[in-house]
């Protein structure tokens, strides 16, 4: 078995923008249009998704993902 440990986003001219988690639960929260939705399309697209059916403005300068995985 295996926990997703952390989530990359890398594009030349941009900071990475990194998203940590947690063993156990992890929850998103925040405001309207900051992200949530896409970080899921992000881990969705990652596991197997034809596609990252999710684009949004902010993520423009970004070309890859990247993923940590550990052993649970």
């Amino acid at each position: 078995m295996f926990q997703l440990r952390k989530l990359v986003l890398r594009g030349a001219g941009v900071m990475d923008a990194t998203e940590t988690f947690e063993p156990g639960g992890n929850i998103l929260a925040g405001e309207s249009d900051t992200g949530k939705s896409y970080l899921l399309h992000c881990v969705d697209y990652v596991f197997g998704a034809d596609e990252l059916r999710k684009r949004i403005p902010e993520a423009e300068g970004y070309s890859d993902l990247f993923v940590e995985l550990g052993k649970v």
